[in-house]
């Protein structure tokens, strides 16, 4: 390894540890939702939506940033504006164009894009 690239690792941050809860207002509450909770996660601008059963809370974050603070072998993206708890997903059905609908227990139903896919099997370990 050259000195450069030493030191670049070096001057890198570490990457941040998953988070197992979440502080989020309801109304003039303060909610503490653990990460396992959350069943899936909506982008909304600058804020993402944590669905948790029936209920959505707001977190002013975005998609991406969300996706690196939860658990990489729990939560999969599976479009640019969702991601979802794996042990939330009841199944997968095939539809037009190489997309997947995903889903859930909770009755909610997701699309999994074609770009996501692949990430998808991976985690799942085998094809779709």
């Amino acid at each position: 390894m050259s000195e450069v690239q030493a030191w670049n690792e070096l001057a890198q941050p570490p990457p941040e540890p998953a988070r197992t809860r979440f502080v989020v207002r309801s109304g003039p509450r303060v909610r503490f939702v653990r990460a396992g909770e959350i069943d899936w996660v909506q982008a909304q601008g600058d804020y993402v939506g944590l669905h948790v059963g029936r209920d959505c809370f707001l977190l002013r974050a975005t998609i991406a940033a969300m996706e690196r603070r939860l658990e990489p072998r729990s939560f999969a993206r599976i479009h640019r504006s969702s991601i979802v708890n794996l042990d939330s997903v009841l199944e997968l059905r095939s539809v037009d164009n190489g997309d997947y609908q995903v889903l859930l227990r909770t009755g909610a139903e997701l699309r999994l894009s074609r770009s996501y896919r692949t990430h998808v099997e991976r985690l799942v370990g085998g094809r779709l």
